[in-house]
């Protein structure tokens, strides 16, 4: 009989050993999933507690309460760099690396970071920006911009802009889907805020860079200013109803009197050459030549340079630019000024200001002469009330991007390196030469009359799967005419398009175009289900669809236009015509590869 060894046999030991090793890494497993489950829920509740901070903060920026912005701010960043400390360390950055579970891990960290990033060098650099503004530093009067103060805030500007960007784009590396709704609507949520605020830093430190040159900096400035009524719509967004000269001279402001829009006689050239595409689509309506059919396209360099060639041709002389407001601007404006009181005693507001404008106007002035006096009027009154207005800066902080992100302000320089820098920012008006998804919806009032004011739109942008480099688009478009059928004044219910025939009383004839991605192509049409014809142009590389649309009082027009584009990737494009009533706009994508 041999000898048995004392203990357990080996491959038992190895068993035992084995074991434990899986039982401690379990409970290492355990213990790291724990912590990440507690730190994940702090950093989660800092960061919503973040979220009513940013609330805090702009509510006291736009009063002016500087004290206690500064208050708010120092909680924000305590609570953002929280939410970062709480996702870092070494069991994040190891889970974060873990193929598909580490995805929810990865948004949280960057989330947290992208956070802490904005509050901690973004918003410090906004709030010295919104201080300089709103103390009066930059804006000393409504007629009067110091130049210094201006270029020395575009610098904090532009800070918050590039830091607001370096998240956006870290934001846009983040796992999209997670397997966590809450998650993903949290990072849908976030992207979307960065975006918007990018994109208002960069447009506000863009225009700080290019203003004091075209505030007369250098040289005295002249522009060519439009009041666009968009009871008549037209692709820039109403017809020009008004004008005047904006000169600007070191920082000094001064409006030369309001004229009608028969100011300016057509000429019997061109006063502009666009190329063939514009002349195919807009020379037939004397787009170069008559400021009522200027500004046909939405892209608003082309009606600028009609406007200052029309100008030159009257009088001679020569314009630096051209700026263009409307209706709503003026409602705007008047939000920062008070109400001003008109020659007849009549007090407009900004409540009342579109109303009256744009509807109220053409029964109380039936004479179409006097009715041409009130309106150079009504714009002369707001510009000087602007003019002599004593502004901290707080109101118009609120009122002048609002009006450029909703093309109510679009401004054009004839200084090349100048307008550069405005195409690139809602206040250039550009329709944009790209080669991502895009639609636009442009309506021309074709019947001469004012009934765009009661007009209605729905755009729904449906892109379906990518397959072979093509994908196949459905945009769908509702009109919805809101007159009513009796009480309008013949003016306004006017359908010059066709005199000779009578038409319904508060019916409007409208030139719908959409406009679609680089590449794409006509499937084809309906409208109310039943088939339409589009002709097809080009635009700046766009490619045009149009039809002439009759909508009757109260009725409801349905578009469906099928294309077929090219299957690109990137976020869709869809910019809205600045009408009197806003648009309602959808998008609905399948992922495509990023082209």
């Amino acid at each position: 009989m041999t000898d048995e060894p004392l203990g357990p046999r080996p491959a038992t030991r190895r068993r035992r050993r084995l074991l434990s090793g899986l039982a401690a890494g379990g409970l290492a497993a355990l213990g790291c999933a724990a912590w990440l489950a507690a730190t994940g829920l702090a950093a989660r509740g800092d960061l919503t507690q973040a979220r009513a901070e940013v609330g805090r903060l702009h509510a006291d920026l736009t009063a002016g309460r500087w004290a206690q912005a500064d208050r708010d701010l120092v909680a924000l960043r305590r609570r953002t760099a929280a939410a970062r400390h709480a996702t870092s360390g070494p069991v994040w950055a190891v889970a974060a690396r873990i193929p598909w579970a580490g995805r929810p891990v990865r948004t949280v960290r960057g989330l947290a970071a992208g956070a802490d990033t904005l509050a901690g060098q973004a918003m410090p650099a906004l709030l010295e920006a919104a201080r300089a503004v709103r103390s009066g530093a930059v804006l000393r009067s409504g007629d009067t911009v110091d130049l210094t103060a201006l270029r020395s805030v575009s610098r904090p500007l532009a800070e918050a802009a590039a830091r607001t960007g370096d998240v956006r784009r870290q934001l846009a590396t983040l796992p999209a889907h997670t397997g966590l709704s809450w998650l993903d609507d949290a990072r849908t949520t976030f992207a979307a805020q960065v975006g918007h605020l990018d994109g208002a830093l960069r447009t506000a430190a863009d225009a700080g860079r290019v203003l004091p040159g075209m505030l007369g900096a250098d040289r005295p400035r002249r522009y060519f200013l439009a009041l666009q009524t968009n009871a008549e719509a037209r692709g820039t967004g109403g017809l020009v109803g008004a004008f005047a000269v904006l000169d600007a001279d070191h920082g000094h402001l001064r409006f030369e009197p309001f004229a009608p829009d028969d100011g300016i006689p057509s000429t019997p050239a061109p006063v502009a050459d666009f190329g063939p595409d514009f002349d195919h689509r807009y020379a037939p309506e004397e787009s170069t030549r008559l400021l009522a059919n200027s500004n046909l396209s939405p892209h608003f360099p082309y009606a600028a340079r009609v406007w200052t060639g029309l100008w030159q041709a009257r009088t001679g002389q020569h314009l630096d630019g051209a700026i263009a407001t409307d209706p709503v601007g003026l409602a705007d404006l008047l939000a920062v000024t008070g109400p001003v009181t008109l020659a007849d005693g009549r007090r407009l507001t900004a409540d009342n200001a579109v109303a009256f404008t744009e509807r109220d106007m053409y029964a109380a002035y039936p004479d179409i002469p006097a009715r041409k006096r009130a309106l150079t009027r009504l714009a002369q009154s707001v510009a000087d009330a602007f003019s002599h207005h004593r502004s901290n800066g707080g109101a118009l902080l609120r009122a002048l991007p609002a009006m450029a992100s909703d093309g109510r302000l679009l401004v054009w320089s004839a200084d090349r390196q100048e307008e550069r820098q405005l195409a690139g920012t809602p206040l250039g008006g550009v329709l944009p030469d790209t080669t991502r998804p895009f639609t636009e919806l442009v309506v021309n009032n074709a019947a001469a009359g004012k009934l765009d004011y009661y007009l209605r739109r729905r755009l729904d942008y449906r892109l379906g799967d990518c397959r072979d480099g093509l994908r196949s688009t459905t945009v769908h478009l509702r009109l919805t005419n809101t007159a009513p059928a009796t009480g309008l004044p013949d003016y306004v219910t006017n359908r010059s398009d066709d005199p000779a025939h009578p038409h319904v009383r508060g019916s409007t004839l409208d030139w719908v175009s959409l406009y679609a991605t680089h590449g794409a192509q006509l499937a084809g049409a309906t409208v109310d289900g039943r088939p339409l014809l589009m002709s097809m142009d080009q635009e700046r590389g766009h490619p045009v669809l149009s039809a002439f649309v009759e909508i009757l009082p109260g009725q409801t027009r349905d578009l469906d236009v099928h294309l077929v584009e090219p299957a690109v990737g990137g976020t869709p494009l869809t910019p809205v015509q600045p009408l009197v009533l806003p648009q309602s706009t959808s998008v609905s994508a399948h992922r495509c590869p990023a082209g």
